[in-house]
């Protein structure tokens, strides 16, 4: 009975130090593309664009842009006034949707 649970334990730790090594180039991984993430944005990005698009991140689980499908936000699928569609499409600037206040986009 000794034996089979040294044996069971010893599997788990192979197990659990496999798990570790797993996380830890994740997360490398992960801070590497947070790096290329900041690099890219913030050169390009105006200030307050950036500053809204992290806040929506946070506050909609990591979906802060959603496609316009005709007049349907494809965030939250409410219908979005014909006023805003029009912004949307000139896309001279950012249009929150007035329900859920992701940023619509229009992929043509």
């Amino acid at each position: 009975m000794q034996a089979e649970i040294e044996k069971e334990l010893a599997l788990f730790a192979e197990f659990s130090g496999n798990v570790d090594k797993e996380v830890a180039a994740a997360e490398k991984r992960l801070a590497g593309l947070q790096d290329q993430r900041k690099a890219r944005m913030s050169s390009k990005v105006p200030p307050e664009a950036l500053s809204l698009y992290t806040r929506l991140l946070s506050a909609r689980e990591g979906v802060a842009i959603a496609h316009l499908d005709g007049r349907t936000c494809q965030g939250c699928y409410m219908e979005i006034p014909t006023n805003m569609v029009v912004r949307v499409n000139r896309g001279v600037e950012l249009v929150q949707c007035p329900s859920c206040d992701r940023i619509l986009h229009n992929p043509r």
